[in-house]
């Protein structure tokens, strides 16, 4: 009982094995310090009653990790808003920029030819469930959000049971299958009332559209 950690520099400690990945803001990965009660033992280690907090964003739950040559991940987490801009850079592009990226395409491959790399699904099973007060993305902030990650033989789920976005609700479904050399994907999407000239504008770069929008998309 009454575990605490603290870091005082997580980019230090990274930087130290070379492995800080790009794009990170300069003053991202400070102090981390984690609290709770742990238990050990031969096969598995566990926290409950933890506390997490990175920068100055914190997070309750319990996870466990079980330990084999496949290990397995659980964990239930509650957190408030966060902002996730210093660790990601996504930015809103303007009608021009897309057009520049398009010209500089190859017109036969415009996506790239690089076949797509899945096979670290393979590393980890894992059963996550988060409950959000809100999530910054710079791009776009969602409200209030419930979500869960599945992770089995390679097979990953991510299902979003509800969030708000762009002031209205969607909610959604992820699933990408790395059992074999080839990677397969299907997603399912619902949006009630989403502000569909936002959403092109911040993605696509078309800015004269306005209007909710009731969206509901499958892909395969």
């Amino acid at each position: 009982e009454g575990l605490a950690l603290n870091v005082p520099s997580v980019r230090r400690v990274m930087q130290t094995f070379d492995a800080v990945p790009p794009g990170i803001a300069p003053d991202a990965l400070g102090a981390l310090s984690v609290s709770g009660d742990a238990r050990f033992s031969d096969s598995d280690v566990a926290v409950s009653n933890a506390l997490v907090t990175l920068d100055n964003q914190s997070a309750r739950g319990s996870a466990s990790i079980y330990l084999d040559a496949v290990p397995t991940i659980t964990a239930n987490l509650t957190g408030g808003t966060l902002d996730l801009r210093p660790y990601i850079n996504l930015e809103a592009s303007s009608a021009q920029q897309r057009q520049q990226v398009a010209t500089a395409s190859d017109p036969a491959a415009p996506w790239g030819t690089d076949p797509i790399d899945v096979s670290g699904l393979k590393l980890a099973n894992a059963q996550i469930n988060a409950s959000i007060d809100g999530l910054d993305l710079g791009i776009t902030r969602f409200g209030p959000s419930k979500a869960s990650l599945v992770l089995e033989d390679g097979i990953f789920q991510a299902q979003v049971d509800e969030t708000s976005v762009y002031r209205g609700a969607a909610r959604g479904r992820i699933l990408i299958d790395g059992r074999t050399d080839v990677p397969a994907m299907s997603a399912q999407l619902q949006a009630t009332a989403v502000q569909a000239g936002d959403i092109l504008r911040d993605f696509v770069g078309i800015e004269f559209l306005e209007g909710s929008s009731q969206t509901n998309i499958n892909l395969t």
